[in-house]
């Protein structure tokens, strides 16, 4: 948590909504057949035992305050699998709302710092029994009531491009507009926090730049997925949910909670995730917007729906 103030996001006004984020850290048991292990931070300044959390730094949303936070208190790089819950209650500065998200821990290790002078690592009633909050014991409780996490797989539709009607050639060559660049930029640093491990993308280029800087960013090729483009799930819509299903299983067969992100178009992520969750509710996706859908197995545990970035660019 200690970071240089400037950029540090305002605090709050007296009687304002201060945000935070924070998350179940979880790694493998220490034997074959054992429980998953939960990091409890202790705060000398407070002396308890809570989740690791942290108000965020400017421009930083839920996830990456979260990921961040757990970084810097208990030296954990970790990787978010889904969002758990949420916390209010009344701080001395006003109301503060602390949202929760289940991460899977990857590497490194803790040392004290100004925030955190212990963490310990234990399953999860003696986690919940160290608690020093109600709200910390209930979202334990909620995460030891969920299957294991075995995959994570992202959907975006691609960033915002030029209007077809002005764009002369063939509609799949469509760049992005320079706004359009912008929420690619910003994507690649919102979807870090999940550490994909695997980027595919529907054939179209606005797709397929549209997860240009996080490929970049994370090191990774960028796998042509005609599947996940409108075009072909207009005539085989099985096929894509049949390969998304498969992309969720091979993230788990490579790495247990691993993360793939696909970039698809505005036709397909809306049918698609009503044939994955069996529902007509309203899957609708704005431009550079996602979904977080969390497997356990064949199982479909979440569907989170994140908001498209904020562009610094009015083009």
């Amino acid at each position: 948590m200690p970071t240089d103030a400037r950029h540090r996001a305002p605090d709050a006004a007296p009687g304002a909504l201060v945000r935070a984020a924070g998350g179940v850290v979880w790694r493998p048991p220490l034997e074959p057949g054992g429980a998953v292990r939960i990091a409890m931070a202790h705060r000398p300044a407070y002396d308890d035992w809570s989740l690791p959390k942290g108000k965020p730094e400017r421009g930083e949303d839920a996830m990456q305050t979260a990921a961040r936070e757990i970084r810097e208190e208990i030296g954990a790089r970790a990787a978010i699998q889904l969002r758990l819950g949420s916390a209010a209650y009344d701080t001395v500065r006003g109301p503060k709302l602390v949202e929760y998200f289940v991460l899977r821990y990857l590497d490194g290790d803790f040392a004290p710092n100004d925030e955190v002078d212990e963490v310990r690592w234990l399953d999860a009633p003696a986690a919940a029994g160290i608690a020093s909050y109600d709200a910390d014991r209930e979202l334990i409780g909620t995460f030891a009531d969920l299957p294991p996490i075995t995959a994570t797989v992202v959907l975006v539709r691609h960033a915002r491009a030029g209007k077809r009607s002005e764009w002369p050639g063939s509609d799949a060559s469509r760049p992005l507009s320079r706004r359009g660049e912008s929420q690619a930029r910003h994507l690649a640093l919102l979807l870090e926090p999940l550490q994909p491990h695997t980027i595919l993308s529907a054939p179209p280029l606005r797709c397929i730049d549209t997860v240009a800087p996080l490929a970049a960013h994370m090191g990774l090729p960028t796998i042509d997925a005609p599947w996940a483009g409108d075009e072909l799930y207009a005539e085989q819509p099985e096929v894509s949910v049949t390969e998304l299903m498969a992309i969720a299983e091979r993230s788990a067969t490579a790495d247990l909670g691993g993360c793939a992100v696909v970039c698809s178009q505005g036709e397909t992520i809306p049918g698609l995730l009503a044939d994955l969750a069996g529902s007509t509710s309203d899957y609708g996706t704005s431009k550079g917007a996602f979904w977080v859908l969390s497997f356990a197995g064949s199982a479909l545990v979440s569907i989170d729906r994140h908001s498209a970035p904020a562009s610094s660019s009015k083009h």
